[in-house]
């Protein structure tokens, strides 16, 4: 008899708040980044907004892999590992319980059935939170995006209204200022003549 260890663990809810946190938050940070190091205009474009969306839906999606196999594989490779373990010990692989001796093909601590061996399988349940965990995460995408370019379009608005605050209040020249964060690496300049725009 062999014991299958499913690569998804039953609270399967935790592999989908992982994959859906960490795909929110990472095209949020990538899409900010890119969009920032390739627009210096202010606006939104959905044309100029393609290639940075593009590069942050493949950032997260690695990411979400990544997440996928740190919450679930490395669980699932540590505990066939100690069944492995257990069983070539001659103990029980759920409970550790000493069966050598015993007559029985169940263990008495825990009530398992005994088993030769352990493996990793993918089966329904590991099959079912990936088939749940894709959209979920495409959702994730778009929100973070949304809200990154919400974010950046939010600042360029209250930046414009401190530079028309700092013309009606008698300011000449330029005017400049640190983005906020999540975009802090880059700034915001007004130049009389030009404007105003964004630089790395």
């Amino acid at each position: 008899m062999i014991y299958h260890i499913e690569l998804v663990p039953r609270r399967r809810w935790i592999s989908l708040a992982a994959a859906f946190i960490i795909a929110g938050a990472s095209s949020l940070y990538w899409y900010n980044e890119f969009r920032l190091m390739e627009i210096h205009d202010f606006g939104f474009s959905l044309a100029r907004s393609l290639k940075p969306g593009v590069f942050a839906l493949c950032m997260a999606t690695i990411a979400a892999c990544y997440g996928f196999v740190f919450v679930n594989a490395i669980p699932a490779c540590v505990h066939l590992l100690r069944s492995q373990r257990r069983l070539s010990a001659g103990r029980c692989h759920l409970c550790g319980y000493d069966r050598r001796g015993s007559n029985t093909q169940i263990c008495s601590e825990c009530g398992e059935p005994f088993v030769q061996r352990a493996s990793l399988i993918c089966g329904r349940r590991t099959i079912l939170t990936v088939a749940i965990a894709v959209p979920m995460c495409l959702c994730a995408v778009v929100g973070g995006i949304a809200t990154a370019e919400g974010l950046i379009l939010s600042e360029e608005r209250a930046f414009e209204r401190e530079v028309s605050n700092f013309i009606s209040n008698g300011g000449v020249g330029m005017y400049a200022r640190a983005r906020r964060w999540p975009n802090g690496y880059s700034s915001l300049v007004y130049v009389p003549g030009r404007g105003c725009h964004g630089t790395d």
